[in-house]
């Protein structure tokens, strides 16, 4: 289904009707995984306290699209280990020796002689 008719589909009634707890649960499961909002979550993607969630189209595009205005600071990287393991998430700081990973609660660091 396209933005456009998701959008059609978000009448002024609908909204109004609209279950905010279930919602808080719904982004609690699906998205603070990743995102953080009003300090609770993860922070591997962007703190969405401060977006502009009373603009409808933005909202929709960002949820149903996330991608497609992703900053490249926030797209996932995949780090092969040579004892075979892998990491995939965001790297936050990058050194000569080390990779900065940054996890659900915490930064991981990798040495570079282990990739």
């Amino acid at each position: 289904m396209k933005i456009s008719q998701v959008f059609e589909l978000l009448t002024e009634q609908r909204i109004n009707q609209a279950d905010l707890e279930k919602g808080r649960g719904v982004f609690a499961q699906v998205c603070g995984s990743r995102h953080r909002m009003f300090g609770k979550g993860s922070k591997i993607g962007p703190d969405l306290t401060g977006a502009d969630r009373s603009n409808l189209r933005y909202l929709l595009e960002n949820v149903l699209d996330p991608s497609a205005t992703l900053a490249t600071s926030y797209r996932s990287s995949l780090i092969f280990l040579e004892d075979g393991g892998l990491i995939s998430n965001v790297v936050i700081e990058e050194t000569d020796r080390i990779i900065g990973v940054q996890t659900k609660d915490d930064i991981v660091k990798i040495d570079k002689t282990t990739i």
